[in-house]
């Protein structure tokens, strides 16, 4: 089933509506911003890795993406990294981390797990309500939908469940 919106935690609402304008896009870099235990920082990682959760002791997180990416691969990184933090958290013991490969697997979660944080990240980033928005208003080419939400052409035609 694919999601209108993300399964963004009730008490962060407010803030995702916040980050979204009027045309849908959605500043993910604002709203990590705005999370009290999670910091954000786009910098050179390991070649093939597009972005980290790390858990911070007993309580903080960051995420880190591949700052040699391009702007929509960072902006969908972090989305997913967002992902796992909201839905798989609590796999991560002080001190751990989830590493993302380039396609999106990362050692130590399961296909399901990742699958998990992509659907996450495409919802987060890409709300239906918003898409179908920009469609009736005439905006119907997959690279100008792309381009309003700052994704990939990919990204959006797997989101509008397009043959790839």
């Amino acid at each position: 089933m694919i999601k209108i919106r993300a399964d963004v935690p009730k008490e962060h609402s407010v803030l995702y509506n916040s980050c979204i304008n009027e045309q849908g896009f959605v500043d993910v870099e604002r709203f990590i911003d705005g999370l009290e235990d999670v910091g954000f920082r786009k910098t050179e990682i390991a070649k093939g890795v597009s972005g980290i959760l790390i858990k911070d002791g007993a309580r903080d997180f960051r995420i880190l993406v591949n700052a040699n990416e391009s702007k929509e691969r960072q902006r969908f990184t972090a989305a997913h990294e967002l992902g796992h933090y909201f839905l798989h958290r609590d796999l991560l013991q002080t001190g751990g981390r989830i590493e993302d490969r380039y396609i999106l697997k990362a050692e130590g979660m399961s296909d399901e797990k990742e699958e998990e944080a992509n659907q996450f990240a495409a919802a987060f980033l890409m709300p239906l309500d918003k898409v179908a928005d920009a469609i009736r208003s005439g905006k119907t080419s997959v690279e100008g939908l792309a381009k309003q939400f700052g994704v990939s052409v990919i990204a959006i035609g797997n989101r509008l469940q397009l043959p790839t």
